[in-house]
């Protein structure tokens, strides 16, 4: 089981985590869980700007985090999970357009959700938008699946699959007339 250290000016807390996953020393999202008082001051820390915020694996230090642009708004505590535990963890921000789930065919789904309701993109392209668009962060900790994509990338690929014609444009589903009377009294 990992853990995470967290060091502060005044005070210092250790935690379980049981999901990790951290991009550029980032963290991107967290789940962990221990006592509620550690917990309380783990996620009272994370708000501080001096913290440190070690991963401890086989008693010894494996990774160091940063812990920039947490906001307390990405933090959730989960109180009195049972036997005096709690729980905490992060959750990105919406502009950090990340797909978590518990598999590749999960995050798939999501993002095709994505396309449906924020982008004009045919059915026909969400695998090719999938494979072009969207990259794997192997979690740290966890078995967590979480990969990234690029909103503005989505037209420029689209633009260019369409210029080279490996993808086309479907034709119109329907059609639609509108008879508009001519009006010819004029006077």
């Amino acid at each position: 089981m990992a853990q995470l250290a967290i060091t502060g000016r005044k005070a210092s807390a250790t935690v379980f985590a049981s999901n990790l996953v951290v991009a550029d020393k980032q963290v991107l999202y967290m789940t962990v869980y221990g006592p509620s008082q550690e917990i309380r001051a783990f996620a009272q820390l994370l708000m501080d700007d001096g913290s440190r915020v070690e991963l401890v694996q086989d008693g010894e230090v494996a990774h160091e985090p940063a812990l920039q642009n947490i906001k307390a708004s990405n933090v959730r505590l989960v109180p009195h999970i049972g036997n005096g535990y709690s729980g905490a963890f992060i959750v990105p921000t919406e502009d950090a357009c990340l797909l978590i789930g518990d598999s590749r065919e999960e995050c798939y789904k999501i993002f095709t959700r994505i396309l449906d309701q924020q982008r004009f993109v045919h059915r026909d392209w969400y695998v090719l938008m999938f494979q072009e668009v969207v990259r794997e962060i192997l979690p740290l900790v966890g078995s967590k699946s979480c990969w990234r994509y690029h909103p503005k990338a989505i037209e420029t690929v689209i633009k260019s699959h369409l210029a080279a014609g490996t993808i086309i444009m479907p034709p119109a589903t329907a059609q639609l007339t509108i008879e508009v009377p001519k009006n010819n009294d004029k006077k």
